[in-house]
């Protein structure tokens, strides 16, 4: 099991540090209140051929839902809001306090990536993860509805885009 946890955060620190997704992905987040922990763990089961139904990743995104709401948002909130203000920020003690808040912010995502793969485990269990979806651009890579200001595209077209059954993907 442990393996298994890190080598999906490998893959998702090495895929989120290749170019241009990591700004695909702030786009998606902040455009489309995409999960970006969810859309990585989607395209790292891509990569092994696997695609989560739709009530999957919903079951999924419940699992994770508390803890990104009050853990990893909160975090996220208090990280960026450190960048201009208050005072005294921004200031070099000040950005030496926002850089431990993104570590940990970054460990919290790691534990939602880990809870989401122990949700997946149960949707093995419960025969309700499929193969590879053929409906989704890019062959199934990691693909989310878009539940934000109702853009779709954005910024970076073509790193993800709206696929056959209505959502967003991010293409690996």
């Amino acid at each position: 099991m442990a393996d298994q946890r890190q080598g999906l955060w490998d893959f998702a620190l090495q895929l989120y540090a290749a170019p241009g997704v990591g700004e695909a992905c702030l786009t998606l987040q902040d455009e489309c209140r995409v999960d970006v922990p969810l859309l990585l763990f989607s395209a790292w089961l891509s990569k092994q051929s696997v695609a989560l139904t739709s009530s999957d990743l919903a079951r999924i995104d419940g699992i994770v839902a508390d803890w990104r709401s009050e853990v990893v948002q909160p975090l996220r909130a208090v990280r960026r809001r450190l960048k201009s203000g208050p005072y005294p920020a921004p200031t070099t003690v000040t950005e030496a306090l926002r850089n431990g808040v993104k570590g940990v912010e970054l460990s919290s995502e790691k534990i939602e990536l880990a809870v989401a793969g122990d949700g997946r485990r149960g949707a093995d269990r419960g025969g309700r993860v499929r193969r590879r979806c053929d409906r989704k651009p890019c062959g199934g890579a990691a693909a989310f509805p878009c539940r934000g200001s109702g853009r779709e595209g954005g910024a970076s077209a073509g790193r993800y885009r709206n696929g056959a059954c209505g959502a967003l993907a991010l293409c690996i």
